[in-house]
């Protein structure tokens, strides 16, 4: 599929984050003067109307070629916990825009959580070679020459009016992507003065089949050329704006007072409570977005869970309680991925496979063993909203951490259990302060005779139920990022 898209132009492009499994904008600047004379460039990160950090863009000329760097550092309150995240993304290139090399750097709480550098294959153009600097094994990233670097499609949108296609690196996948964009007309309201703007919208999608769907970024354009606001979607957080400003301006926000707990503004209310929840066989819940986006709501649709689209744009979703698995002679077996290990579900590493064990995962029969797998698990787990995301046998000697942590650990168990499993996100039923909302969830999907039931690491109540509204699923195989989170984020908070 990488041939379709080259010898299509450049087009500026979507950089997505991890950390809290984010996404990180470019910083577009269409006016090549502007660029030339300005390549520091400085923006305000707010979520909600609230400063949570600060975006900046580099560039430097070397004798080679150019080095383009990109960081964003951010300072929430989520679920009670402070959190800091920073990400920087560099890229070197040539003076026509070319891809020569690429670096990723995530840290979480101060501590490295990703660190990845990428160069060509001296042997193969069609290769990248990704080495992973903590230590864990690198791999070859299909590559094409069009790909297009961060400096190139900074000045895009001064060739034209678009439509555009291009070819970039999406770090958050560690992908080659597609990128498509269209540019329209519209208004922004700065300070009270309305200002007339270009505002761009990209697309970026994943060639490879399987993979999630990308939200889009949006950035607004004024006459002069410069970029004054951007827009991305940030998961477990929602809708980050960036606003142009200046160093000065952004250590004066820094300044601001106490931080508003992000993690409540991700809820999304309901207007009654379900009366029994954790026993209710079965919930019809009814969902639309809060503002007309024009965006399908994307859930999952299997033998537990079905979607019905209405005719004033809403969804409704019929969610059943999980039962145990039938007996099925001759059920089809599940895929290698579900068995397999990877960076997050470590699966053959000796702590794991010590755990399944004395956890009760070795009994005879799976269901049996995967109940004492999940009780397992709930009662080692010690809440912490700020513990960074890492691989299950790190987690598992603290087992500090949140429901993500528990279903990767879960799902890591059971494969060492000779049980194919997989991990699950999408919302969950709670009542915070007496009022009935959905919030982000993940859990673990065994699978069993095969069907893919669910399991519960963080609450441990011997499956799932009516109230564990999915979105989607996802093995993690070859997964060096937390890109398997993010088709839930385009719906919390919205």
């Amino acid at each position: 599929m990488l041939a379709q898209w080259r010898n299509l132009g450049l087009m500026a492009a979507l950089l997505l984050a991890g950390g809290l499994a984010g996404l990180l904008p470019l910083a577009l600047q269409p006016a090549r003067a502007a660029l030339e004379a300005e390549t520091d460039l400085w923006y305000i990160a707010r979520v909600d109307g609230q400063t949570v950090g600060s975006w900046r863009h580099q560039e430097q000329q070397g004798k080679e070629g150019w080095t383009v760097r990109q960081t964003l550092d951010l300072r929430v309150r989520r679920y009670g916990a402070v959190v800091s995240l920073s990400q920087e993304y560099s890229d070197t290139e040539t003076a026509e825009g070319k891809v020569t090399g690429f670096s990723l750097k995530q840290v979480h709480n101060g501590r490295p959580f990703l660190h990845l550098k990428g160069k060509p294959n001296a042997d193969d153009q069609t290769l990248f070679q990704v080495d992973d600097l903590l230590g864990r094994p690198g791999r070859q990233l299909p590559w094409s020459v069009e790909v297009s670097g961060l400096r190139a499609r900074e000045r895009l949108p001064a060739s034209g009016t678009g439509p555009f296609r291009m070819l970039a690196h999406e770090p958050l996948v560690n992908y080659v992507v597609g990128l498509e964009g269209q540019m329209t007309q519209d208004t922004l309201d700065i300070g009270g003065t309305k200002v007339p703007c270009q505002k761009v919208t990209w697309q970026p999608r994943i060639l490879q089949s399987g993979g999630p769907s990308l939200a889009p970024t949006r950035w607004w354009i004024d006459s002069s050329g410069r970029v004054i606001r951007r827009q991305f979607e940030l998961d477990g957080m929602g809708l980050v704006t960036l606003d142009l400003s200046t160093r000065e301006g952004v250590a004066d926000t820094a300044k601001a007072g106490p931080m508003r707990d992000l993690g409540d503004s991700s809820m999304i209310s309901l207007d009654r409570p379900i009366p029994n929840s954790r026993l209710a066989r079965a919930v019809v819940f009814r969902l639309r977005w809060k503002e007309a986006t024009g965006e399908p709501l994307e859930l999952a649709s299997d033998e537990r869970q079905q979607t019905q689209p209405t005719a004033d744009g809403a969804i409704e979703v019929l969610v059943r309680k999980g039962q145990k698995p039938r007996r099925v002679v001759g059920a089809p077996d599940a895929g290698r991925e579900f068995l397999g290990t990877s960076k997050f579900i470590d699966t053959d590493h000796p702590k794991i496979r010590e755990l399944a064990q004395r956890a009760g995962g070795y009994e005879d029969d799976c269901w049996t063993a995967a109940l004492r797998l999940e009780r397992y698990v709930s009662r080692s787990l010690k809440p912490d909203a700020a513990a960074a995301l890492v691989p299950a046998s790190e987690f598992a000697s603290t087992w500090r951490g949140d429901c993500r942590h528990a279903a990767l650990t879960l799902a890591a168990l059971c494969r060492a259990s000779n049980m194919p499993a997989r991990t699950a996100v999408g919302l969950l039923y709670v009542e915070k302060g007496g009022r009935p909302a959905l919030g982000f969830h993940m859990w673990t999907e065994v699978f069993i005779d095969g069907q893919w039931i669910g399991l519960d690491g963080t609450l441990g109540q011997g499956g799932i139920g009516a109230g564990h509204v999915k979105v989607s699923d996802h093995s993690w195989d070859k997964v060096e990022s937390l890109a398997p989170l993010l088709p839930v984020q385009r719906l919390v908070g919205r």
